[in-house]
C-alpha cells in the first residue's frame, strides 16, 4: 500500500462523520508475521473525538470493537507505529482482514464495500503503488475518478493516494453525495495542521550505522541531505527510489544520502542495500521504529518516507516522490 499518504489518512480521519445514531462496528484481523506486538488503533468517534486505542496481539490475531455515527475512516498502525491498514468503516460493519505484514498491498478485506474495492484497487495497481514517480498512479486514480464520479472510493483516492496537481478538479467532478461536505470543508485546515506538526527540523542523531557503531548522524551540518526511511514492508520501493536517484545521477549534487531502517531484523536490513549501485549512502538501523526518541517529534506516518535537509535542519520536502526530492534536492 502507498505508505506516503497516511498524513492525509489523519486529516480524513477527523472529518469523514456524519450525524446519525450510535452503532457498532467489529474489525477481526489475522495477519502474518504481526507478531505478538499491540496494535494502535484511531478513528473519530460518535462524540466527535478522535478516538485511540491500543489492541493487544495473540498468535497475530487481533480483534476491535467501536462505535461510530456514519462513516469514518479507522487507522491501524504497529507497536513501533507503522502504518498498518486503513479502512472505511460504517456502523454495524463486521470487517475481517488477513494477509502478510509485509506484503500489506495483498490484505484481504471483507466486511464493507468501499473498504474491500479499495483493497482491490491497490492490489491491482499494486505495481504503481511502489513506484517512487507518483505518475502513473496518479492517471490511474484520475481514470477512476472519471469513471465513478458517484462513489465514496474516488473521493478517498483523491484525498488519500492522490499527489498530482488535479485535486481540486476531480473532486468538483463527483457527485455531492459521494463527498460529504465536512470532509471537504476541513480537509485543507487540517492538512495545513499536521503538515506543520510534521516538519520539525533535524536535529542531530546517534544512530546504530552499518559500521556496527554508533555515529552522530548530524543532516544540517551536510549542507543538503536526502534521508530515505524504510522498513521490510516498503523494501522494494526503497530500492526504486535508490535506482532513480543513481539514474539521476544524485551523486553530482555532493549531497549527504542515507536511509533509516525502521524495522528489527537487522539481516533483512543488510540484504536489501548490499547491491546498491549508490556508493557512500549511510546506512542506519533504528530497531525501535517511530518511537525512538530522536523521531518521534519527526511525526513519520508512512514509509518510506523521503525526507530532503537543508543546512538548517529544515525539512524542504517530505514525501514518496523520489523525482520531487531530487528536484527539491538540486534547487
Amino acid at each position: 500500500m502507498r505508505p506516503i499518504s497516511n498524513l492525509f489518512c489523519l486529516a480524513i480521519l477527523l472529518c469523514l462523520v456524519a450525524c446519525s445514531g450510535k452503532s457498532e462496528f467489529i474489525v477481526t484481523a489475522k495477519i502474518k508475521g504481526l507478531g505478538e506486538t499491540n496494535v494502535h488503533v484511531a478513528y473519530l468517534n460518535p462524540e466527535g473525538a478522535v478516538d485511540e486505542k491500543w489492541v493487544g496481539v495473540k498468535e497475530e490475531a487481533f480483534q476491535f470493537k467501536g462505535e461510530t455515527a456514519d462513516v469514518v475512516l479507522l487507522m491501524l498502525s504497529d507497536g513501533q507505529g507503522r502504518p498498518l491498514a486503513r479502512l472505511v468503516v460504517e456502523g454495524g460493519d463486521e470487517i475481517t482482514i488477513e494477509g502478510d505484514k509485509n506484503k500489506p498491498n495483498e490484505f484481504k478485506v471483507k466486511g464493507n464495500d468501499t473498504s474491500e474495492r479499495w483493497y482491490e484497487f491497490i492490489s491491482v495497481h499494486t505495481t504503481q503503488y511502489q513506484m517512487p514517480d507518483r505518475t502513473a498512479l496518479n492517471t490511474e486514480i484520475e481514470k477512476y475518478v472519471k469513471e465513478n464520479t458517484d462513489d465514496l472510493l474516488s473521493t478517498i483516492l483523491v484525498l488519500v493516494d492522490y499527489s498530482g496537481d488535479n485535486r481540486d478538479k476531480l473532486l468538483a467532478q463527483i457527485d455531492e453525495d459521494a463527498k460529504p461536505a465536512k470532509l471537504l470543508m476541513d480537509y485543507n485546515g487540517l492538512q495545513a495542521i499536521l503538515a506543520k506538526q510534521s516538519r520539525a527540523p533535524l536535529a542531530a542523531m546517534t544512530l546504530y550505522a552499518s559500521s556496527g557503531d554508533f555515529d552522530t548522524f548530524s543532516p544540517g551540518a551536510a549542507g543538503r541531505s536526502l534521508i530515505i526511511f524504510w522498513d521490510n514492508a516498503s523494501g522494494n520501493k526503497r530500492k526504486n527510489i535508490i535506482n532513480t536517484l543513481h539514474q539521476a545521477d544524485v551523486e553530482s549534487t555532493n549531497a549527504l544520502i542515507a536511509d533509516i531502517y525502521m524495522e528489527s531484523d537487522s539481516g533483512a536490513w543488510r540484504a536489501n542495500w548490499k547491491d546498491d549501485p549508490i556508493d557512500g549512502i549511510s546506512h542506519y538501523w533504528v530497531p525501535q521504529g517511530t518511537m525512538h526518541s530522536a523521531l518521534k517529534d519527526l511525526s513519520i506516518v508512512a514509509l518510506p518516507t523521503i525526507m530532503v535537509i537543508d543546512s538548517t535542519g529544515a525539512q524542504r520536502y517530505r514525501g514518496d516522490d523520489a523525482r520531487v526530492a531530487l528536484q527539491k534536492l538540486k534547487n
